[in-house]
């Protein structure tokens, strides 16, 4: 005879052993049902105690707070025309390192020279010690792609990148010009804006476009630290107003 998939015999003691079995895998089945139950239970009750929280929380903000984050959600969360672009933060991320030590390396190699041949005056020279875009990639909030004219294609990204970049200057004065050069450190640069990509006009042999365009749709949100031996000059009274 088989019960439960144990084969019992005719000995009655066979029979009670089986039965015990039985009886053990029921239970052992009904406190895995339970502990599952349980689990799911809490779950569900602590997703409503975060909604609960949430919800209390956004009553407690005043409108300012509220409208502050709105504006720093991503255009892709309030616009549907604009499209999540988490691909192209992977491959920039990715590439960074090397789009850091391209530019740096390319910066100092062009504009390095005619920074030596086109010194402003009351300086006795303006060069590079040091120029990185630092480690810290700029993120794309969303992408939106449209046309205005069937020969066109038009690209808004926007674009926040707070970065680390270490930039730094070495200035000599006309009057210093045998001196140590002043050191002059850009850090801590902010960026935050929409940038609009025009490719205009299409044509029928590659790139496929004649010509490319870019700007900022609106005046960028832009912020940096500017070092000037050990102290920052943008904390000096009145310059970092003049300088926005």
């Amino acid at each position: 005879m088989v019960f439960f998939g144990i084969t019992l015999l005719k000995d009655p003691r066979t029979w009670q052993c089986g039965i015990a079995v039985a009886k053990a895998r029921f239970a052992i089945a009904a406190y895995l049902l339970g502990v599952i139950v349980t689990r799911q239970n809490h779950k569900r009750k602590e997703r409503r105690l975060r909604r609960k929280l949430a919800v209390t929380k956004l009553s407690d903000l005043d409108r300012k707070t509220v409208e502050w984050i709105c504006e720093e959600l991503p255009p892709w969360v309030k616009f549907p025309d604009y499209e999540r672009v988490e691909w192209l933060n992977k491959l920039v991320a990715k590439l960074w390192p090397h789009i850091s030590n391209a530019t740096g390396t390319t910066v100092l190699d062009v504009v390095g020279p005619i920074l030596k041949k086109s010194v402003p005056k009351g300086l006795a020279s303006v060069e590079f010690t040091k120029l990185t875009l630092g480690t810290l990639a700029p993120q794309f909030g969303g992408i939106k792609a449209f046309s205005l004219q069937s020969s066109e294609i038009i690209l808004d990204l926007n674009i926040k990148w707070g970065g680390d970049p270490d930039i730094s200057l070495s200035v000599k004065p006309s009057l210093l010009a045998y001196a140590v050069g002043l050191p002059i450190q850009l850090t801590d640069f902010q960026l935050f804006g929409t940038m609009r990509i025009v490719l205009s006009p299409l044509l029928d042999q590659f790139p496929c476009f004649g010509a490319i365009s870019y700007a900022f749709i609106e005046d960028p949100h832009v912020d940096f630290t500017l070092n000037v031996g050990s102290g920052d000059i943008m904390s000096i009274p009145g310059l970092n107003s003049m300088i926005d």
